[in-house]
């Protein structure tokens, strides 16, 4: 399991030591940075400083407020917000926070609200297994295919067709050798120099071609012919 990274940032350094000392109980997390200065906590974040997923954070503080700091951070990071204030509560989850513990801090409370960011860390993790990510129509954009809707992809020259499910084929430049890399192995096969496809998509295969789902015929490279019916006599 990875570690939880922890930053906290709270004006009154005394609640270092007792946030530091639930951390320390948990386990798979650790406290990577402390700051009471909320715009060095800001520049620290943005900027990679301090590499964290998880932002402990005070409401109340001198010049620059927690609800300030959250405004202003560019790097996605969990907030949980601390506060001695409770009305500040519904503030808090209107900034997407994962959860407002109240001083005097609960240690129970404080350890469920980090196991809730570890969670919803985890849940993103493996939402973004499950897509294949290619550029997008715009500079710089990402455009996500999730997996289960490949039914398959061919080669044309230095391109790529990715065929979906109910949706127009998408073009794009690049080798399949490279692509693949990019594809869980236990789903996709590659059956030729130009093909690949996704297992759950084969209908049946015979006289060396697979057929699809969507009806494509794929026949099978000679090279590809004995991996090809392992990954089928396997499953």
């Amino acid at each position: 399991m990875k570690t939880l990274r922890c930053y906290l940032v709270d004006d009154y350094p005394l609640i270092f030591k007792t946030v530091s000392h639930v951390i320390c109980q948990m386990d798979d997390v650790e406290v990577v940075g402390m700051e009471t200065d909320p715009s060095a906590a800001i520049k620290a974040i943005n900027t990679g400083t301090v590499k964290a997923d998880v932002l402990i954070l005070d409401i109340e503080m001198p010049g620059v407020s927690g609800m300030d700091v959250a405004a202003a951070l560019t790097n996605k990071i969990k907030i949980i917000f601390l506060s001695a204030f409770t009305e500040y509560g519904f503030e808090a989850f209107s900034k997407n926070a994962v959860d407002f513990v109240a001083k005097p801090i609960d240690p129970e409370k404080l350890k469920t609200a980090i196991e809730k960011a570890r969670y919803l860390i985890e849940l993103e993790e493996s939402r973004k297994k499950q897509h294949l990510y290619v550029p997008g129509k715009q500079s710089g954009s990402k455009h996500r295919i999730a997996f289960d809707e490949i039914i398959r992809i061919e080669a044309y020259a230095n391109y790529h067709w990715i065929f979906q499910k109910e949706k127009k084929p998408h073009l794009e430049h690049g080798s399949l050798s490279k692509l693949l890399r990019n594809l869980p192995a236990d789903i996709f096969i590659r059956v030729s120099r130009s093909a690949i496809v996704n297992l759950n998509h084969i209908e049946g295969i015979a006289s060396r071609k697979i057929r699809m789902s969507d009806g494509r015929e794929i026949p099978v490279g000679p090279t590809f012919i004995k991996v090809v019916s392992k990954y089928l006599s396997d499953r």
